[in-house]
């Protein structure tokens, strides 16, 4: 059912509702099977989901953090290149955050796919490979948002599985205070990395 019409739904809400761990079973040799794997090229079928997913958690399993992240970039990818559009889609606020981040001598990354989840950037942990510090410049403004509970408890909860500390920098006082609120970001950084 993964691989036919719709799969790739299907395997989003099997991923997304665990609770603890997932468990994959399987005899298939992806890498032998599996077309999409390695082609670059964005999936577009339920079996190319499925596969890629395969290959990814094999990946992470291995503990091969460089293979998982290009499998997962795959699949996010699209044609017009996020990585290289990053600073053509921040804001004058984000742009300015983003500067200072790399003074520090990090890279940020973007992180904002539009969904709920998106962040403005993340900083990879420079041992592990995933992401050490996701990082918000003021609220996220997504519709599903709307109330403090969702956006302040749900989806700090949700996305602090996948990234352990979400730092926001408040626009206020990166214009009135700029020097704590640098300050702020700088002592957040050094905690997601200690």
């Amino acid at each position: 059912m993964l691989g036919q019409s719709g799969g790739e739904r299907r395997l989003n809400v099997a991923v997304t509702r665990a609770r603890r761990k997932i468990t994959v079973l399987t005899s298939m040799p992806v890498d032998e099977i599996a077309a999409v794997l390695g082609s670059g090229t964005k999936p577009q079928h339920p079996r190319d989901y499925l596969q890629l997913y395969l290959a990814y958690a094999a990946a992470l399993s291995n503990r091969e953090h460089a293979t998982g992240r290009a499998v997962l970039d795959q699949v996010l990818k699209d044609g017009a290149g996020h990585r290289q559009s990053f600073s053509a889609e921040l804001d004058g606020f984000a742009s300015s955050v983003a500067s200072y981040v790399a003074t520090l001598g990090m890279s940020p990354e973007p992180a904002n796919d539009r969904s709920a989840f998106g962040l403005d950037f993340a900083i990879r942990h420079p041992q592990r490979g995933t992401y050490g510090i996701g990082i918000e410049c003021e609220g996220h403004r997504h519709a599903i948002l709307a109330r403090a509970r969702a956006r302040e408890l749900w989806r700090r909860s949700e996305m602090r599985k996948s990234i352990p500390l979400i730092h926001r920098v408040s626009l206020r006082g990166w214009y009135h205070d700029r020097a704590a609120e640098q300050s702020r970001l700088r002592n957040a950084i050094e905690q997601a990395f200690a």
